[in-house]
């Protein structure tokens, strides 16, 4: 393999390392925004549920208000029957005691509802305090493990970066705005190995980008010649081995 080739190989080798180190920098990230999303959504589960709780003791003091002044108006139907003077008002009053009593009762029900409701959630509220306490301090520790790992992954991005740009430079000039170009549309993947394929009629070869077949003629151009040639499909730089001028293999 010639040097054209070798130089695009060896700018391939690194390009992945970068984008390799970037996406740890990312990860590293991610995990602080995934935590801080998390506390976010119990801090919201935890906003409403202490204003269903609001709401629940506003009606239950609706309904404490209404049982009492039933139970003053029992009260008075009470003395009422007492002072009836004929069994008609007797039994008048007496009708009346009863519905009051089972209207009450309603509303005692209701209220009994209310207040159970208001345990259970005001149960919830501590459990979610509980977790969005343990997760802040999770978050507090991750950030603390980033802050150190972000250092050591950002010295080593730029050490890569300052082999990246000589191993840029070595390339011919004219490949060299195609080959930033590519890395952009293909996520750094911008060469591919010519793949060996068993045709129906023939051994047949494909670009190891995009899979789409590879001319004949194309192929024993890579085998004997130094020569830059493209997919005629995705436009990647194809060759018949990505190994470097240091004979180290992409695993």
């Amino acid at each position: 393999m010639g040097p054209i080739l070798s130089s695009l190989i060896d700018l391939q080798l690194v390009e992945y390392e970068v984008r390799k180190t970037k996406e740890r920098l990312k990860k590293s990230k991610r995990a602080i925004l995934k935590k801080e999303h998390s506390i976010k959504q119990h801090e919201g589960a935890l906003n409403a549920k202490k204003e269903e709780i609001k709401l629940s003791k506003v009606q239950y003091d609706t309904l404490d208000v209404d049982i009492k002044s039933d139970e003053a108006n029992l009260a008075k139907l009470r003395v009422g029957l007492n002072a009836a003077k004929s069994n008609k008002e007797y039994s008048a009053v007496l009708t009346q005691i009863n519905t009051n009593k089972a209207d009450m009762s309603k509303l005692e029900d209701r209220a009994l509802g209310l207040m159970t409701q208001i345990d259970n959630d005001e149960t919830v509220i501590k459990e979610l305090e509980e977790t969005i306490a343990s997760e802040k301090e999770e978050l507090l520790a991750i950030q603390t493990e980033t802050d150190v790992l972000e250092e050591d992954i950002i010295a080593e991005l730029g050490s890569k970066e300052e082999r990246y740009q000589s191993a840029l430079e070595k390339v011919n000039s004219k490949y060299r705005d195609m080959f930033v170009r590519l890395a952009e549309r293909y996520d750094g993947e911008v060469l591919a190995e010519v793949a060996h394929v068993n045709g129906k009629r023939h051994s047949e070869q494909s670009c190891g980008g995009c899979f789409m077949s590879v001319p004949l003629e194309a192929v024993n151009a890579l085998m004997t010649r130094d020569d830059v040639l493209t997919c005629p499909n995705c436009g990647r730089f194809l060759v018949m081995e990505m190994k470097s001028s240091t004979q180290n293999v992409i695993g």
